[in-house]
């Protein structure tokens, strides 16, 4: 079921297989997901059918704690956060940052960026590898990085001497 982990792990670590965590999760979803028309079922919010504002309002914030309620299930059960640290109540799942992605000023837009990228995320793509992958992208730089299918993972948060920044994360 599990099996010992790679490089950048501490010794005695091990992580699941992948077929081992679908398993699990399966199990799990079969024993806790709400069925269509049970209390707790996403589909019954009904958002769009609400006659006025204050019906929808009213509907939103159902939707809402309904929603809530899901996400702190998942998280309890250690299927959400999966790649936060410990310490800060996810599972320790691994991930892979990438670093040091530029290209010099005057070979932008040369497609450079883009070809590193892809051989990186190729290289990074394993089996039984990390399924994340994460990074620290400069703000001017987002349109580059969600072009190639990455996502905004954070507020703007700033890195002296460098500027304004976003994490952008990336499932494999």
């Amino acid at each position: 079921m599990t099996k010992p982990t790679g490089r950048g792990r501490r010794a005695g670590d091990t992580v699941e297989t992948p077929g081992a965590f679908r398993g699990r999760v399966r199990a799990w979803l079969d024993a806790n997901a709400p069925r269509k028309g049970e209390p707790g079922d996403f589909s019954a919010a009904h958002l769009v059918s609400a006659g006025t504002p204050g019906g929808y309002r009213l509907r939103e914030r159902e939707a809402l704690g309904v929603t809530m309620a899901w996400q702190g299930r998942l998280f309890d059960a250690g299927f959400a956060g999966r790649s936060w640290p410990r310490e800060y109540g996810g599972a320790g799942a691994p991930a892979w940052q990438v670093r040091g992605m530029a290209t010099r000023g005057d070979l932008v837009r040369r497609g450079i960026g883009r070809a590193l990228l892809a051989y990186t995320v190729a290289a990074l793509d394993v089996e039984d590898g990390p399924r994340l992958l994460w990074c620290t992208a400069r703000v001017e730089a987002l349109g580059f990085w969600q072009r190639e299918g990455w996502t905004v993972a954070s507020d703007v948060f700033d890195i002296p001497d460098v500027g304004p920044h976003r994490v952008m994360r990336r499932v494999l």
